[in-house]
């Protein structure tokens, strides 16, 4: 359970969908960092706990608070200021979830939370700039990178975050990642970077120059 509130051994009652969506934001990215499966683990359990409370099951999105009997009225926000809304977090979120463990369950309730707010991206797109980032991501054809255990990772994840990737993702092989992911294999001991769309991949590589030269070409499967 994380607390909306705490101070000196006193905390509240009150649950806040933004404690959740903003932790499960960092937990992933923290995730793609190191490829330490405990963290992918978290955030998936976060996911979990954040629909459970949160998720609106019949219009779809989040709403910002539980379901309690003392709460006259469930919000959800509207506009993405320099903090986004959860609804727009969670649908991004859910989404690079769905995509790097294969759960379509969790890809469905992205796409839902995305087409609950259709009517005001169409008309007030620019309310909505971390919405419009999953709607991108969704209706994109996202590369994804996945480094296997082995010497050398620390090096082929340094390469893989040296510049800003749009639509992409990065996983092991190791954990509750999709079956493809899984699949894939090292080379003598040494970690091996495999650069896909879907699953086509480029030839799969093990020095970190090479890496960072492939993500000079058009990815596999790519328009």
């Amino acid at each position: 359970v994380l607390y909306h509130r705490w101070r000196e051994g006193a905390r509240d009652t009150s649950q806040q969908a933004e404690s959740y969506l903003y932790l499960l934001r960092g937990t992933r990215r923290l995730y793609e960092a190191t490829l330490e499966v405990e963290h992918l683990e978290f955030a998936l359990e976060l996911a979990d706990l954040a629909r459970e409370r949160f998720g609106d099951l019949e219009r779809g999105g989040f709403f910002d608070s539980e379901r309690r009997d003392d709460l006259v009225l469930r919000l959800k926000g509207d506009f993405d200021s320099a903090t986004p809304t959860v609804g727009s977090v969670g649908a991004i979120e859910f989404a690079k979830l769905g995509e790097m463990t294969g759960r379509k369950d969790l890809r469905e309730f992205a796409r839902r939370a995305m087409v609950s707010v259709a009517g005001e991206l169409a008309e007030s797109p620019f309310s909505r700039p971390e919405m419009l980032r999953a709607v991108d991501f969704e209706t994109a054809k996202p590369s994804r990178l996945v480094i296997t255990d082995g010497e050398g990772r620390e090096a082929m994840l340094r390469v893989a975050w040296q510049a800003y990737r749009r639509n992409f993702v990065v996983v092991g092989n190791s954990g509750p990642v999709d079956a493809f992911s899984r699949g894939l294999e090292g080379t003598d001991g040494q970690a091996t970077a495999y650069l896909c769309v879907g699953q086509a991949c480029r030839l799969p590589v093990t020095e970190p120059a090479k890496l960072e030269a492939l993500f000079h070409e058009p990815a596999p499967g790519a328009e």
